[in-house]
């Protein structure tokens, strides 16, 4: 019941989907591209600091400008795509899961309410509740994202 309502929760917000996952594909390749980028800024700076290089600074500090500017652009894209999956997708979802299981506790019948106790059906709820979350966190940030990266490193 918890893969089905996670899965079924995927159409009502695919544009949050969407947009997570090309933030993703965008912070992957920033990430890849980083390294290359602290380099070159080393690089130059090692070949400026030779004494019989001296005056060929604009290029090395254009390295370095790029290298702060992609760091900048990665903590600002992760930060939205972590406002995104949790403020567009996760939380949402979360409410439309409660909401449904609460729909489905008060179509029972009332045998079902005089047979069991209240922590009893308090359990199954929370248990279902820290269920879906554990799944939805388990499928967007620890297997989304290697399967994403991946690809984007065939590419590279």
């Amino acid at each position: 019941m918890v893969i089905k309502a996670a899965l079924k929760a995927v159409p009502k917000y695919k544009g949050s989907v969407t947009l997570y996952c090309l933030l993703s594909l965008i912070l992957i390749g920033l990430g890849v591209y980083q390294p290359y980028l602290y380099k070159q800024a080393i690089d130059g700076l090692v070949f400026i600091l030779t004494p019989a290089n001296i005056g060929h600074e604009s290029a090395t500090l254009l390295w370095i400008l790029l290298w702060f500017g992609v760091s900048y652009v990665l903590n600002i894209l992760t930060s939205v795509k972590d406002w995104i999956f949790w403020h567009q997708f996760s939380n949402p979802s979360f409410i439309d899961y409660l909401h449904d299981g609460y729909e489905r506790l008060l179509n029972f019948q009332y045998d079902f309410f005089v047979q069991k106790k209240s922590g009893e059906v308090m359990k199954i709820l929370d248990d279902g509740v820290e269920a879906y979350s554990s799944l939805i966190n388990t499928i967007f940030q620890q297997l989304l994202i290697p399967i994403l990266s991946f690809f984007v490193l065939l590419v590279f």
